[in-house]
């Protein structure tokens, strides 16, 4: 049974080579499994060290009115020259501020009674550690004492 059904399978995909679509050619064929690398000419790119700070786009609308674009000159009526920003999308890095905290040496433990934790495992000040703890302590004891009076009244206890 898997033999066939791998007969088939095989077959199956092996037919989209010879099947036409609907542009007349094959589904499938070995070249378009190919990737196609544009050829590299120094035209097309710049040296490393020399960023551009824009890139040219030729724009044009074709006959149905449809903007088109491309890195390559059109000879369209109409058709035109965009330099585009390269630095359009950036935005400058988040700066760490500098407190003591941060400019202790790796080695360094904290000094606020969490001596086991080193510095910068907590986005949390070491003086608010006590008091959120504090704070979960006594919601722990709501819920037990909530669990103790649900256990009495439904005599699980």
């Amino acid at each position: 049974m898997y033999k066939l059904m791998m007969v088939i399978m095989v077959a199956g995909f092996a037919g989209l080579f010879f099947i036409n679509g609907p542009s007349g050619e094959p589904i499938l064929s070995i070249d378009g499994m190919t990737p196609s690398v544009p050829a590299l000419d120094g035209a097309q790119f710049e040296s490393p060290s020399a960023p551009s700070s824009h890139t040219k786009v030729y724009k044009w609308q074709d006959e149905e009115g449809v903007w088109q674009f491309s890195n390559q000159p059109q000879d369209m009526e109409g058709a035109e020259v965009v330099e585009i920003d390269n630095n359009i999308n950036t935005i400058a890095a988040f700066k760490v501020p500098q407190d003591r905290a941060s400019t202790q040496t790796s080695g360094q433990q904290l000094q606020s009674g969490m001596s086991g934790l080193p510095a910068g495992m907590t986005s949390v000040s070491p003086e608010k550690i006590s008091k959120m703890m504090e704070t979960v302590n006594s919601l722990q004891g709501v819920a037990d004492q909530k669990q103790e009076t649900l256990d009495a009244i439904t005599g699980k206890n």
